[in-house]
């Protein structure tokens, strides 16, 4: 093709990519179609089918597995404990956001079901190091349970783990907010 060619074909399909982006400028200039949401006065409905948010976890039910981390294609859970199953003591459950793909193949292998993907999606933060969540710390607590997580977790209150787990904690110099405590969400 020659230059005028190639600058006349450059020419039609500018046109054709104008008139396109034009007609959906004009649909979208009622007021009732709005690109963007005046965030956090308003928030966007979620699709609790499909919609993948942060971590929820419950750090009492976790066996030290590191199945989840093991998972993650991209590296982002980090995972540090004293002992392994029921009885160990997590020390340390970190999600680093900056990394995390929201792929949710971390949640599948875990055998207590102590982590899913929850419907809070925002995360705020001014440097790396907040978009870094300390779980263990009791952070984001399961809100909605399964009957198997529901079993596991009425078996540990039972054998009273929930206490000893909570006082060796302490005793670690890890601390445990009440509201992952479920004795308290109960």
């Amino acid at each position: 093709m020659s230059y005028l060619g190639n600058l006349m074909a450059g020419i039609r399909t500018t046109c054709q990519g104008l008139k396109l982006t034009s007609t959906y400028m004009i649909r979208n200039v009622k007021p009732s179609n709005r690109f963007a949401l005046e965030y956090p006065f308003e928030k966007l409905d979620i699709d609790k089918v499909t919609h993948r948010g942060l971590h929820e976890y419950d750090v009492d039910r976790c066996i030290s597995c590191s199945l989840c981390a093991k998972a993650c294609p991209v590296d982002c859970i980090y995972i540090e404990s004293v002992g392994k199953g029921k009885k160990a003591i997590m020390t340390r459950f970190e999600v680093d956001y900056s990394k995390c793909l929201f792929c949710a193949l971390c949640v599948p292998p875990c055998p207590s079901e102590c982590i899913v993907l929850g419907e809070r999606y925002s995360l705020p933060g001014h440097t790396r190091d907040d978009m870094i969540v300390k779980f263990h710390e009791g952070g984001f607590p399961i809100q909605v349970t399964s009957e198997h997580a529901d079993g596991m977790a009425k078996e540990f209150q039972d054998e009273g783990l929930y206490a000893s787990k909570k006082k060796e904690r302490a005793d670690h110099g890890v601390p445990t907010h009440e509201e992952q405590d479920p004795a308290q969400r109960r």
